[in-house]
């Protein structure tokens, strides 16, 4: 981080002030529709009124219609009875359909300023990415009961981690744009990238944009900390969510579905695995059912109109421009290598020339060798003076002679 932050001198100086005011703007985005925080304001199943629920949900016909189809793609054994909101409610409860229209809600609220699409940010890419680890969390809650976490709250969570990437390219667009080519280009991970670019990264902006919605504590805490070593998760947090979030977008990473954004990432998918005591191999194969998923959701959803074939194809596309990333960044460190080692080969020749009494004429040879050795030109010349007193002179040197 310090490296980074050095690299960009001046940029990476971000006052206080600067903070809160970037802050502040996550607060002049737009608020969630009443009706999703009606929703939010509601309790438990047993605390609630269905028909107020129900009612509530009916007075937006499209947002009705969408979220039927979500919980019929998240159900399948249900879909087909899953006809109206009221069932919907009746049969899935309370929290099902409370995901499922907050999932319709956020993905309508906010999205990429139209007109400030730059060439890092790939805002398909993103909800492509989202939506993935929204399905793969779902998975692994599902078929891991043990580890205690609902699979609405799973799908819900992993839709919403990335959230402050929307945020920081709503609110500051060019410098997130520079956070994400420094990420690109120096192998970084992008909230290392913010911090040093912008002062404040995107799991920061993301929980302030959770809480400015109202967004469950539940949701704001994966927003936050998604990504990181389980065991710096606090106790008071939903560490099993959390955890499951984290291995979910590091299977997407390892998969490349979609785009994130990073350069680097920290947590490993074995350690992250062996964290909830999950057998990596449990992972696999799952790619062409979630590519299919996710198409389906995002064309529900209204974020993606491409189909399963196509995200594989571009999965297999980012894996290459990835792989072919890595090797221009390889090859650079190579001639890096190569050159400070001839530069140092030249500096030993330098000091083995000269001896302590080795006059000036010898020393200007000495360096003129060298500088031939680097440049290929035989041919040069060295003005000195002697002495204070002495008039300037200009020695010309020839193959280092």
């Amino acid at each position: 981080m310090s490296t980074v932050a050095a690299e960009l001198g001046d940029e990476a100086r971000v006052s206080d002030r600067q903070i809160a005011a970037i802050l502040a703007g996550v607060e002049r985005l737009e608020s969630l529709p009443a009706v999703a925080t009606r929703l939010l304001s509601m309790g438990s199943d047993e605390d609630v009124r269905l028909d107020e629920v129900i009612e509530l949900i009916e007075t937006d016909p499209a947002l009705s219609a969408r979220m039927l189809a979500l919980c019929k793609s998240s159900e399948k054994g249900l879909g087909d009875r899953i006809t109206s909101v009221r069932r919907a409610v009746i049969m899935l409860g309370l929290d099902t359909v409370r995901c499922a229209v907050l999932s319709v809600l956020v993905c309508g609220k906010i999205g990429a300023r139209e007109g400030e699409l730059g060439s890092g940010f790939d805002i398909e890419g993103y909800w492509t990415r989202s939506i993935g680890v929204a399905c793969v969390s779902e998975r692994i809650a599902r078929s891991h009961p043990s580890l205690g976490v609902a699979p609405e709250q799973a799908h819900l969570a992993g839709l919403l981690c990335g959230l402050g990437k929307l945020a920081m390219h709503n609110v500051l667009p060019r410098a997130w744009e520079k956070a994400l080519t420094l990420a690109r280009s120096r192998g970084v991970t992008l909230a290392s990238a913010e911090r040093a670019a912008i002062g404040i990264d995107h799991h920061t902006l993301g929980k302030r944009l959770a809480e400015h919605w109202g967004l469950p504590g539940w949701a704001r805490d994966v927003i936050w900390m998604y990504g990181q070593d389980g065991s710096l998760v606090p106790e008071h947090a939903p560490k099993a969510l959390v955890q499951v979030v984290s291995l979910a977008d590091l299977w997407c990473e390892s998969t490349h579905l979609g785009w994130s954004g990073d350069g680097r990432v920290e947590l490993t998918l074995d350690r992250a695995s062996a964290a909830l005591g999950i057998v990596p191999a449990d992972l696999d194969g799952m790619l062409e059912m979630v590519v299919d998923r996710v198409s389906e959701r995002a064309q529900i959803l209204g974020v993606g109109e491409s189909s399963g074939t196509e995200l594989l194809v571009d999965s297999l596309s980012r894996a290459n421009g990835r792989l072919a990333d890595l090797n221009q960044a390889l090859r650079a460190r190579q001639l890096v290598a190569e050159r400070s080692h001839r530069l140092l080969g030249v500096a030993d020749g330098f000091l083995t020339r000269l001896e302590i009494d080795s006059t000036v004429e010898k020393v200007c040879a000495a360096m003129v060798s060298c500088v031939s050795e680097i440049t290929g030109c035989e041919h040069g010349y060295v003005v000195l003076q002697r002495g204070s007193v002495e008039p300037w002179e200009l020695l010309e040197v020839e193959g280092g002679v």
